[in-house]
């Protein structure tokens, strides 16, 4: 959850490293960007942004056919929507005190309310088909690598644990029948990638 700034030394010809880097300022920003001068001044260009989620109403040929609405609006910002098939509810990743959590949102009523319990990081949710669970990904721990993916009930019930056999897993879509989930995950750290479903 932090920058940094840091200063490496090297020869007089640019191309070796002759020291170690000495961390020089941390940020809480994004650091896009650091100007040094000869006499030891520095310029640092840093960023802040904040996501949020919008919809924009369209027609069957991908015309807009109103004004664009935003429909979160945490202070840290969202990411990874997911609609439900019938347009009514809305699934979304929220940062909140250092942690993405899994919120869920009635489009019709207005209504939101965190769904996920234990864990520490949330990603990439996905509707069942009739919009009653939620599945998605889940991290245990802050340096956990490896995922779980969670099944989500919506009004009742317990989550449920369905998959953890691969690092960092992403879900894209539910099959229509329900008995189908299409992830992609990373088979270790070094970034191998493996495609494959999860089947109930």
């Amino acid at each position: 959850d932090a920058n940094y700034a840091m200063t490496v030394p090297v020869s007089a010809d640019g191309t070796k490293v002759t020291g170690s880097p000495l961390r020089l300022t941390t940020f809480s920003d994004n650091v896009t960007r650091v100007s040094a001068a000869l006499n030891g001044r520095m310029a640092l260009s840093v960023s802040a942004a904040t996501s949020h989620i919008w919809s924009l109403p369209i027609d069957r040929t991908g015309r807009a056919t109103g004004e664009p609405k935003q429909l979160t609006f945490g202070s840290a910002g969202e990411n990874d929507p997911s609609l439900s098939r019938d347009g009514e509810k809305l699934a979304f990743i929220s940062r909140r005190s250092n942690v993405n959590r899994l919120f869920y949102k009635d489009l019709a009523t207005g209504r939101e309310k965190e769904v996920s319990t234990e864990g520490y990081r949330y990603a990439t949710p996905v509707f069942n088909p009739d919009g009653t669970k939620i599945m998605c990904a889940q991290y245990p721990g802050a340096e956990s690598w490896r995922a779980f993916v969670f099944e989500v009930p919506l009004s009742s019930g317990l989550s449920r644990k369905v998959w953890d056999k691969a690092a960092w897993t992403f879900l894209y879509d539910w099959s229509p029948d329900g008995r189908t989930v299409l992830i992609i995950t990373m088979d270790d750290r070094s970034g191998k990638r493996a495609r494959g479903v999860v089947r109930q």
